[in-house]
């Protein structure tokens, strides 16, 4: 492989739910395992910098790019064996969900309706109700910029709330993953997949965003929350949803050039196709600093930044 096999001056904002983004230096595809492992080793012979893209469900992208080269997942085979799927980073969430229901295979009917792909949601331990991608991870492969591959065992993943240690472990890319589900019945299993998506069309807005543009929020003892009401969330587990902090904060609605706080979910920031990431950034901070004044919470970012 050479510099040559690489597009150059590559547009990022199609590439992403939120759509916005510069140009990447260089842009690559990569099919397979082995499209992976060349282009790794190449970044390392030519010192270029590199970041990975799967769905781009969960990023922001600098007005100004990324200056290296970008990767995209594209190995999206994937099998089943008994209880397992053997999948790579790049097959669709979505994919994964409907075939194991298919197959009688329980474990994944949370993320019904969620975009973005397996390796994606691996690198940011995906969730919801209460379940993540962690419940059902089995071994995760990774390669390294010397070729090398290596495989991570649940434990080793070291998984927290939306964290893992893929975030803090630079040279390193998720090729595939074992899953490890459970045996259940495909009508029923359908019957959930429907009543999950039906309820994420009710409640998260079907328009250009990252999804969730900041991590539920642990409180410190010092924070004054708001007074709890009758639209208390009913699940608080051990954080304080933070699109629900962003609401009492007055922010539904507010506006910053193309992107607009929404008014069915405060924590998802919508680009009405017009939106740069300078306006959404500017109404991330806004968000953050009067949060914070008016409650004490440090809101904490889930979305990847990429170029900044």
């Amino acid at each position: 492989m050479h510099l040559s096999d690489f597009k150059t001056n590559i547009i990022l904002a199609p590439y992403t739910s939120l759509g916005v983004g510069g140009p990447a230096d260089y842009f690559y595809e990569a099919k397979n395992e082995e499209d992976l492992t060349a282009a790794l080793k190449l970044v390392k012979e030519e010192n270029i910098s590199y970041i990975m893209l799967g769905g781009g469900t969960n990023v922001m992208v600098s007005d100004n790019g990324f200056r290296g080269l970008v990767i995209v997942a594209r190995n999206n085979d994937f099998s089943i064996n008994g209880e397992n799927i053997f999948a790579g980073a790049g097959c669709p969430l979505g994919v994964l969900v409907a075939s194991s229901a298919k197959n009688g295979l329980a474990g994944l009917e949370w993320a019904a309706g969620l975009p973005g792909t397996l390796g994606g949601a691996i690198y940011g331990n995906a969730g919801t109700f209460g379940k993540s991608i962690s419940d059902i991870i089995s071994e995760v492969k990774i390669i390294d910029t010397e070729g090398k591959e290596r495989i991570f065992n649940q434990q080793d993943c070291e998984f927290g709330y939306r964290k893992s240690i893929f975030q803090n472990t630079p040279g390193v890319v998720i090729v595939s993953a074992k899953l490890k589900m459970q045996h259940g019945d495909s009508t029923l299993l359908k019957g959930e997949l429907k009543k999950n998506a039906l309820w994420r069309l009710e409640h998260h807005p079907p328009y250009k965003s990252a999804g969730c543009i900041f991590r539920n929020s642990n409180p410190s003892p010092d924070a004054h929350l708001p007074l709890l009401e009758t639209d208390q969330p009913k699940q608080w587990f051990d954080k304080v949803p933070s699109g629900w902090l962003i609401d009492k904060a007055g922010l539904k609605g507010s506006t910053n050039g193309g992107f607009i706080i929404s008014e069915v979910h405060g924590n998802f920031f919508i680009n009405n196709g017009t939106g740069t990431a300078k306006q959404l950034n500017e109404l991330i901070e806004k968000a953050k600093k009067d949060v914070n004044e008016k409650f004490g919470v440090a809101l904490e970012e889930e979305v990847r930044r990429i170029g900044f």
